[in-house]
């Protein structure tokens, strides 16, 4: 598989994380050769994110079956039965809030 970045997030998250993300607002950053494509988008309300989580790792002795949140109050899950960090492939989906278009060049 061949994959290359087509931007980067700016966010003011500083550490990982694996709650509270619906109160965060980011920014995307999109490369220059790629600003063409975002004609019409700013109709829409809300778009899916695809993203790399560079800075995840991934254990399966600890991450394969885990508590979410490491609450001891919910039971263990396998890692494709909940919204973790730490997955075999550090591939990130979401959908967000558009909430607007500004040329950067």
């Amino acid at each position: 598989m061949d994959m290359k970045p087509i931007g980067f997030v700016k966010s003011p998250v500083s550490e990982q994380s694996d709650e509270n993300w619906g109160r965060v607002v980011s920014e995307i950053h999109l490369d220059e050769p790629f600003e063409p494509g975002l004609q019409g988008l700013g109709k829409f309300s809300h778009i899916t994110v695809v993203f790399f989580m560079h800075q995840a790792t991934f254990n399966p002795s600890t991450d394969l079956i885990r508590r979410p949140q490491g609450r001891a109050d919910m039971p263990a899950l396998g890692i494709f039965a909940q919204r973790a960090k730490h997955r075999p492939n550090p591939i990130g989906l979401t959908a967000v809030e558009l909430i607007g278009i500004k040329k950067m060049y």
